[in-house]
């Protein structure tokens, strides 16, 4: 619950500040100058700078036996963790590319249903309160109740259940992801060709999955990330809880 409030506050933030530059400083706006200064222009290093730290963080925890908070570095170092998981090195790559290529493409399939029931005159759009509900919900927290589920189920569930715990995840990025492209996306293209007579799928299928092809397949790309990354998380946790 901490977290959950801590990412509602940073959000909350985040719209105040966007807020500040578009309705209440919002000079910039017209002044009629190319070179506007605006804070995110010099902003975009910690974006690149925050995940470059991660990997000798990353590389240095491999070897640390003890990691006690709040040391800079580990007071014990060890090659314990590396020579039990080599062998299962090229089973978990596997396994995880696998996992990352169904979540990715059943969040695909679902999102882009979801993005023609929205287009569709006679039919709603899917609350965007819903679909935000994984990104607020802080994700370190609710794998650790997720898993715990898991592992209440019955054997033959855990896969079904794993894969669905990653869709959980990936739906929104990928659902994100496309919103804009499906938006953009000019119907009148559809109605001209299906008063040519061509039936709807073939002008889905002809006209706009090959205009869409691109943003499908980036938002494709993202939620495998988005299911690695869980993966990681997963892994993380486990991790912690082995270090004394």
């Amino acid at each position: 619950m901490v977290l959950f409030l801590l990412c509602a506050l940073v959000l909350i933030g985040y719209r105040f500040f966007e807020w500040l530059i578009c309705e209440r400083f919002n000079r910039w706006q017209f002044t009629g100058t190319r070179r506007a200064w605006l804070p995110g222009r010099h902003l975009w290093w910690p974006v690149v700078i925050v995940p470059l730290l991660v990997i000798p963080a990353l590389f240095i925890w491999s070897f640390a036996l003890r990691w006690s908070f709040p040391d800079w570095l580990p007071s014990r170092y060890g090659l314990r963790f590396w020579n039990q998981e080599l062998a299962y090195v090229g089973a978990l790559i596997g396994n995880s590319v696998l996992l990352a290529l169904i979540s990715a493409t059943v969040a695909v399939i679902f999102a882009m249903g979801c993005l023609e029931r929205a287009v569709s005159p006679r039919q709603g759009a899917l609350p965007k309160a819903v679909i935000a509900i994984p990104l607020l919900v802080p994700q370190l927290s609710i794998l650790f109740g997720i898993q715990v589920a898991v592992y209440s189920l019955p054997g033959q569930w855990h896969v079904p259940a794993t894969i669905w715990a990653h869709i959980f995840f990936a739906f929104p990025y990928v659902y994100l992801a496309l919103d804009g492209p499906w938006q953009q996306f000019d119907q009148r293209l559809i109605q001209t060709a299906r008063s040519l007579g061509v039936s709807a799928m073939a002008a889905w299928l002809r006209i706009k999955l090959p205009l869409l092809l691109p943003a499908i397949i980036l938002a494709w790309a993202v939620g495998a990330s988005v299911s690695l990354a869980n993966i990681f998380l997963r892994n993380y946790w486990g991790r912690v809880g082995s270090i004394p």
